[in-house]
């Protein structure tokens, strides 16, 4: 931190008088610390070329700061004028702790974002003038620079300065150094610590310490302070007899429009009760003739319901045992493995291909057997006629099959069609019929309930063909094209193999039906396999 020593000018004369506590009454708050009150805001103050604005109390202006910097720094101290944020609230309290400025010791105001302190107080750092258009603050020519404990000799001519560790006027206690121009001191105390009185160049001087800002102390009027003590009791006294009887009166009316006001919700809640009931009777008289009416329509609804649920169910088993059998696979076991005697008839639910079968038992669990170890019947032939839309929907209805999306998928193996569906009013309803393609008896389409599991635009490339759109089902089961070659613009196998069994157990459509069943059904559909 650097201190700047100048020419004061010739306003410190008359700065202390406008800054120490100047009347009885004042002294008097401050020593019992009432102080306080609220600024206004009056002059404006011009500062490199920048307009702040004064504030004013019992006839003496004030600068706002949000904090005082070094005070012997100047530029800081500009800069803290300029840029200090207008206080949130005018109003203020005696500060108790003095502020130093140069040599003046003088008082402040505390805010809650700053500090008030006295404009004339600035004559120690700055030239204050002042016109019919505010106040102008403007830099002292310096002489000397403190830092530390180095001091420099800024002019051309030998600086005598005299300085100690008070502000008391002690000349005899004073020490004295001699700076000859440029140079820099070094000394072993801090020298921003100490008290410059006096500075002088060639018999003149450049800067004193008055001994009146040094010494200056305000005596109390104790017989006014007791004075006043005295009266502002007698005001408070009558003040507080004032306030209890205002506040008997107000007490009294509040007690009598608090008994009206009850009174008058006592008959506001009664009128209400009486309304009350008689509404409620009303809703319950009619509620109840809608109950009875509502009663006599279901009953009569459900009838209906029931009747043509015992049609429906009656049509769709006769349905079911003519037109949808079930298409499972009977081997038989060539020798005995895993369980399986030699010649038993088994349920094949899949197949690996060369490797293994996997033999559905009686419990539903599956038992894996070797390839060579069953022998499986040739494909069936596929059923070419047709169910009628009304047919398929009536038996996928009765069997309460159930999806977590708006759509449900059956492949018919008897007849190598694939159904989707839509839900509309609680029904199953036909939205799309395509012809498909199946597993061979040998690598078979496993039967069951499943659920849409992943989508695969193509797969197969690799091996030297292109299957499109492709939605898994389970495993390496899955809804894809008929096969392409690897670019996916030649069908390797004719449209002919729809319509019968010829996979190793996926279901093929043709190019644009599988598209579709790639593009609108929802991962989690239901597909029912029979």
């Amino acid at each position: 931190m650097r201190k700047k020593f100048g020419l004061i000018g010739l306003f410190m004369s008359f700065a202390f008088s406008s800054v120490v506590m100047a009347t009885d009454e004042q002294q008097w708050l401050k020593e019992i610390g009432s102080l306080k009150g609220e600024m206004q805001t009056r002059t404006p103050l011009f500062v490199q070329d920048t307009v702040v604005y004064l504030y004013g109390f019992e006839g003496v202006e004030y600068v706002f700061v949000n904090e005082i910097p070094s005070i012997y720094d100047i530029s800081h101290m500009s800069n803290s004028i300029i840029s200090a944020v207008w206080p949130s609230t005018l109003e203020f309290e005696f500060s108790n702790e003095p502020v130093f400025l140069g040599g003046l010791e003088t008082y402040a105001f505390n805010s809650p974002d700053g500090m008030y302190i006295p404009v004339n107080s600035l004559g120690q750092l700055f030239t204050l003038t002042k016109d019919d258009l505010g106040y102008t603050l403007s830099t002292n020519e310096v002489f000397i620079e403190i830092e530390g404990n180095t001091v420099t000799n800024l002019t051309d001519e030998l600086v005598i300065i005299r300085f100690g560790d008070d502000l008391v006027y002690s000349p005899d206690d004073w020490k004295v150094e001699y700076l000859y121009p440029g140079n820099v001191y070094n000394f072993v105390d801090n020298m921003e610590e100490k008290h410059i009185y006096e500075m002088t160049s060639a018999n003149e001087i450049l800067y004193t310490m008055d001994p009146y800002f040094m010494d200056q102390v305000v005596t109390p009027n104790e017989a006014y302070i007791a004075e006043q003590l005295e009266i502002k009791q007698e005001e408070a006294r009558i003040a507080e007899e004032e306030r209890l009887a205002e506040e008997a009166r107000l007490a009294e009316e509040e007690r009598l429009a608090e008994e009206a006001r009850l009174a008058e919700e006592a008959r506001l809640i009664e009128e209400a009760r009486l309304a009350e009931e008689l509404k409620l009777a009303e809703e319950a008289r009619l509620a109840e003739e809608e109950r009875l009416a509502e009663e006599a329509k279901l009953a009569a609804a459900k009838t209906a319901e029931e009747a043509r649920l015992a049609a429906e169910k009656a049509a769709a088993e006769g349905v079911s045992s003519d037109l949808f059998p079930a298409s499972i696979i009977i081997g038989t076991m060539n020798y005995a493995v895993n369980g399986f005697s030699s010649g038993e008839k088994v349920e094949v639910y899949s197949a690996e291909s060369g490797v293994q079968y996997f033999i559905k038992k009686d419990d539903g669990s599956l038992v894996s057997v070797p390839w060579y170890s069953v022998s499986v019947p040739s494909n069936p032939a596929v059923e070419r006629t047709n169910a009628t839309n009304e047919q398929i929907e009536a038996h996928i209805n009765s069997l309460g099959i159930t999806s977590t999306t708006n759509n449900l998928v059956w492949t018919d193996l008897y007849r190598q069609r694939t159904y989707v569906f839509e839900k509309r009013n609680g029904k199953w309803a036909l939205i799309q019929n395509f012809l498909c393609s199946t597993g061979n008896n040998s690598t078979p389409t496993p039967r069951g309930l499943y659920q849409l599991q992943a989508y695969v635009y193509a797969f197969g490339m690799d091996k030297g063909y292109m299957c499109k759109y492709a939605v898994q089902i389970f495993g390496d089961y899955l809804f894809h094209s008929t096969l392409f070659d690897t670019t996916g613009t030649y069908e390797l196998e004719g449209r002919g193999v729809l319509g019968n069994r010829a996979s190793l157990g996926c279901i093929r459509f043709s190019e644009e039906d599988s598209y579709w069943f790639y593009s609108n059904l929802p991962l989690g559909t239901t597909v029912w396999i029979n």
